[in-house]
């Protein structure tokens, strides 16, 4: 995999790949970066740990958290889905009943 490519898809919006060119294992996102790279606020984000639906976070000091942007990366990944409502496609799953 091209470290370029790891270097841009880590960059937070508005920022270069020149401004996080330090490599990904050093590379941390504040709670701050953080929310802003999901566009959620602060509070939003702070709600999502007290549920347990953020990635572990690394406790850099006694009040300071911080987070891999590859467990983000990785976490919405596992979270895609295909679309369902008006639009997706009609297929659904196999009932027991319509297999009996």
């Amino acid at each position: 995999m091209d470290l370029n490519f790891l270097l841009i898809a880590s960059a937070l919006p508005g920022q270069t790949p020149q401004e996080s060119e330090r490599p990904l294992m050093e590379r941390l996102w504040s709670r701050k970066e953080t929310a802003k790279f999901l566009g959620v606020s602060l509070e939003t984000l702070k709600n999502m740990e007290k549920r347990g639906e953020t990635p572990p976070v690394i406790q850099v000091s006694l009040r300071r958290l911080m987070y891999r942007p590859q467990d983000w990366h990785d976490l919405l990944r596992s979270r895609e889905r295909k679309p369902h409502g008006r639009n997706a496609p009609a297929s659904r799953p196999a009932t027991a009943e319509a297999t009996a």
